[in-house]
């Protein structure tokens, strides 16, 4: 078998080497840099830090998704981003939108994007901006809204309910004429610590090309003996920890704040050349 394919800003990734994604929030509120980047000229300058670091690939987004966030809108997502994705698309590497919605990703492609993030799953009307466009789509996982995710979530068998998710979405996108998929399971989104846990363990098993999204999250930082520290650097070790597992288990894309981490990680990986992990089919 070959490794999976991607066609990524008119030109076909060949994924022999996960790629590493740089977070770029452009909000006030985001879960761990909200603020610091709200402003378009240190957003810009984050992004060629993140371009410098190692960072494949940019994902831009406007509206943040956090436990408790609030819904900003149509009009003021656009307005945080669009002076940003002006910049960051003449950086010489991809550059997604992260957003769930259609006109917004619209308007994003318009400027140059060549990829949509979308955490809530894609919607048949963005999958229809995702063919008109010819760009891929990274499939997220979330059980509810950021608004009430993380007030109780449940699940009878959170890997078969976000497996069955992806199959779902995999379905509609084929329907749609949309063949280049990215899978997210969305870790943090609607899960408690113990869901984030069951996926990660059973990473191997999810659908490729995957994605994962595990940097900063409350997942890590409350693991019992760190006490829910908000200190990036004091679980650097268990982040680097868990991004080792995610590579190990296959995961093609990691979607990180630090790239040159990601990027050692990922070269100390390939001297041990572990075996790649391929697409999988469901039959229901």
């Amino acid at each position: 078998m070959h490794p999976s394919t991607l066609n990524l800003a008119g030109r076909l990734w060949i994924l022999e080497k996960p790629v590493v994604v740089g977070i770029l929030n452009v909000t006030p509120d985001s879960f761990s840099d909200g603020g610091k980047y709200f402003d378009p000229k240190s957003a810009v300058r984050r992004a060629a830090e993140l371009v410098e670091a190692g960072a494949d690939w940019i994902d831009v987004g406007g509206q943040s998704t956090r436990p408790g966030a609030t819904d900003v809108g149509l009009e003021e997502e656009w307005r945080r981003v669009v002076p940003v994705l002006k910049a960051v698309v003449g950086m010489g590497v991809p550059v997604s939108i992260d957003t769930f919605r259609p006109e917004v990703a619209r308007a994003a492609l318009d400027l140059g994007a060549c990829a949509i993030n979308d955490v809530t799953g894609a919607t048949r009307e963005m999958f229809a901006v995702a063919k008109e466009y010819r760009v891929p789509v990274v499939v997220g996982h979330m059980q509810g809204t950021p608004q009430n995710m993380q007030i109780a979530p449940h699940y009878d068998d959170v890997f078969e309910e976000v497996f069955m998710h992806f199959v779902q979405k995999q379905n509609l996108a084929r329907e749609m004429g949309v063949n280049d998929l990215i899978f997210d399971p969305g870790f943090g989104f609607g899960k408690t610590l113990q869901h984030n846990y069951e996926l990660l363990r059973r990473l191997d098993e999810l659908p490729r090309p995957l994605m994962v999204g595990i940097s900063r999250k409350s997942m890590i930082r409350n693991l019992p003996w760190l006490d829910g520290t908000l200190d990036d650097t004091a679980f650097a070790i268990e982040t680097h920890a868990l991004h080792f597992w995610a590579l190990t288990a296959g995961a093609d894309f990691l979607r990180v704040h630090e790239p040159h981490f990601a990027k050692r990680l990922i070269k100390t990986l390939d001297v041990l050349k572990p075996r790649r992990h391929h697409t999988l089919e469901h039959s229901e």
